[in-house]
Parts: C-alpha cells; sequence; structure tokens
C-alpha cells in the first residue's frame, strides 16, 4: 500500500486587506474543522458565535444565506465536500525586500488545491488572472500515481487540469481517426468518458481514504474546466467515490467493485462532454 498526496507551493501577491482575510479564512476552516472547540455552545450556536465574531471583510465575502442555517454556508462552498473544510496547507504572510507589498506564502503536502483556487478567486482579487502548479506524489514508486497539474483563476472561472489528463486528451487527438473529411478531432481540453471511467477504475486499487479524495479532486478539475463547476454531478460522483471507498478489503489491498457501480460515472461523463 502507498501513500498519496497532493502538494504545491506558491507565493500570491495581496494587498493588506486581502492578506488579513487569508489568514482569518484559514483561521475559520480550523475552527470548523474542530468543530469549534473553544465555544463551550451547541454546535450551530458556536457556528453562529464565531460567524459573528468574523470580520465585516468577512462577513462581505462570504455573507449569510436565507436558504441555510449556517451562516458559514457560503464560506462552505470553497470545499466540495462541505463536511471536511480544511484546506491542507499552511499560510504565511511576508513582506518582500522589493518593497511591492506583501505576499501569501501557501504551501502544503495534502493540499486540497480546488479549495484553494476558489479561496484566491474570492479573497485575492489584486492578484487576478493567477496561476499555481501541484504535484500528485506518492510514497512508492507505482504506475499511474506520480503526476501533476496547474490552476488558472480568474474573475470568473478556475481552469486548469492534470499531467494525466492533459497526456490522456493528447493521446486521443494523436490517435483520432476521422471518418469522413468533415470529421471535427477532438479539442484539447474536452473531458471525455474514457478518462473519467479510468479514474473510477482507479479508485478501486486505493485503501487510503485519503488517496481517494486526492483523485477525486482531480476528478473535480477536469470537470471543472468547461463552466462554473457542475455541483450535483459531483456531489453526486463523490457518493459513487464514498461507496467505493466503504467497500471491503482484499487480502492483495485492492477492493472489488460489484457489477454495475461504475455505470452511472460513465453517465456523468457523457454529460460532462456535453458542458
Amino acid at each position: 500500500m502507498s501513500n498519496n498526496y497532493i502538494e504545491t507551493a506558491f507565493i500570491v501577491p495581496v494587498t493588506l486587506g486581502e492578506a488579513s482575510l487569508l489568514e482569518e479564512c484559514f483561521e475559520a476552516a480550523a475552527d470548523i474543522s474542530g468543530r469549534f472547540p473553544f465555544l463551550p455552545l451547541e454546535e450551530m450556536d458556536a457556528a453562529k458565535a464565531c460567524y459573528a465574531a468574523c470580520s465585516d471583510g468577512f462577513k462581505a465575502t462570504f455573507p449569510e444565506r436565507d436558504d441555510e442555517e449556517d451562516l458559514f454556508a457560503n464560506f462552505l462552498e470553497l470545499w466540495t465536500d462541505p463536511d471536511f473544510p480544511c484546506f491542507g496547507a499552511d499560510l504565511s504572510i511576508d513582506s518582500p525586500s522589493d518593497g511591492k507589498g506583501p505576499v501569501a506564502f501557501i504551501r502544503g503536502q495534502e493540499a486540497d488545491v480546488s479549495a484553494l483556487a476558489s479561496l484566491i478567486q474570492k479573497v485575492c482579487k489584486s492578484a487576478l488572472p493567477f496561476g499555481f502548479e501541484w504535484a500528485a506524489v506518492s510514497s512508492k514508486l507505482r504506475p499511474g500515481e506520480l503526476g501533476g497539474g496547474y490552476l488558472v483563476i480568474t474573475d470568473t472561472e478556475i481552469i486548469g487540469g492534470s499531467t494525466h489528463w492533459l497526456m490522456t486528451e493528447a493521446l486521443q487527438t494523436l490517435r483520432a481517426k476521422p471518418e469522413a473529411s468533415d470529421s471535427e478531432p477532438i479539442a484539447a481540453g474536452e473531458c471525455g468518458e474514457e478518462a473519467i471511467t479510468d479514474m473510477a477504475r482507479q479508485i478501486a486499487s486505493y485503501t487510503n481514504g485519503a488517496a481517494r479524495i486526492n483523485v477525486y479532486n482531480s476528478t473535480k478539475l477536469a470537470l471543472a474546466q468547461y463552466a462554473e463547476t457542475p455541483r450535483a454531478l459531483l456531489k453526486e460522483l463523490a457518493g459513487i467515490c464514498d461507496r467505493i471507498d466503504n467497500l471491503p478489503i482484499n487480502d492483495d489491498g485492492t477492493r472489488i467493485l460489484r457489477a454495475g457501480m461504475l455505470d452511472r460515472a460513465r453517465e456523468i461523463a457523457t454529460i460532462a462532454d456535453d458542458i
């Protein structure tokens, strides 16, 4: 069995206000993950008390929602899984010697790069457009468990993908054989059913929950290239991942998928093709 991680390290130029808000967001995520341990109240009351103590800048960036009792609902939308609000990274604010203003240094070995990208989009407006890279590493040199990728963030979208998807798409393009002269080649960046299905098969071999989350995050990045993140599809795909993750582990460290378990994953891939 191997341990898989998503690693990243990058610097974002920020204003003083953005730097303060970034620090507050990291602190809020830690408080929520810890179920507000320092407030002797029921969890929802503790959340309300914590939100009330947040700055005006935080409340303006992540305002209350009329359809949600949890005042942090907008903040939790940074994560695909709101029950796991962890950036998996550390933050420090530095003042470079060139006098150009503060920079945020973000680095982590179990990073949720999609959540970090969404946070930068919300908070670091002065830095946009902005991009950073990430690496997929493994404690063992196994095929398919090493790679990386990038994310580019603008005011309106987050685009990018992993080296696995880029390589797969390039190979699909090279191997495509048009049946007619007016047939169109596979477009770069197209999210094909084969790639998503391959991802789902890979999940079956993972015995580490964190690894499953990392593979799921890669899938999320692939879907997010085409428009706003299709949240309903991602939630459903997360459910498929969870069901796979709950399957018993065999003596050889793998899981055997039940017949038809990937059918809906293939349907989601087909829908992604049409986005």
